[in-house]
């Protein structure tokens, strides 16, 4: 659910147009496990400071096409970094690798 503060832009036209390019460009698959996408994630998380930002709030580069669950953990991560790049831990406690599909670009 988006913060309060963020709505109107995740309303705006430029988002909506954005957002559905970014799912195209990724062929609507999670750019983190493989599965069917439906949600854009900013890399760079989206802040009161950097919202107005277009290099960053409307920067393709600084988006990508992930599934519910994998934004779930991309945002855990976010809070709580744990791990180096390309590793995060499993149910269980384990160090697994995150397989990332190749990009059809």
């Amino acid at each position: 659910m988006a913060k309060e503060w963020a709505k109107k832009f995740y309303h705006s036209r430029k988002w909506l147009k954005v957002r559905l390019l970014c799912l195209i460009r990724d062929h609507y698959i999670c750019q983190e496990c493989g599965e069917a996408a439906y949600i854009v994630h900013h890399v760079i998380e989206l802040s009161h400071q950097n919202i107005n930002d277009t290099s960053i709030s409307l920067n393709l580069d600084n988006l990508e096409s992930v599934c519910k669950t994998c934004h779930d953990e991309l945002h855990n991560m976010c809070q709580v970094k744990s791990t180096i790049d390309g590793v995060r831990f499993d149910e269980d406690g384990d160090l697994i690798k995150i397989m990332k599909p190749d990009k059809l670009r």
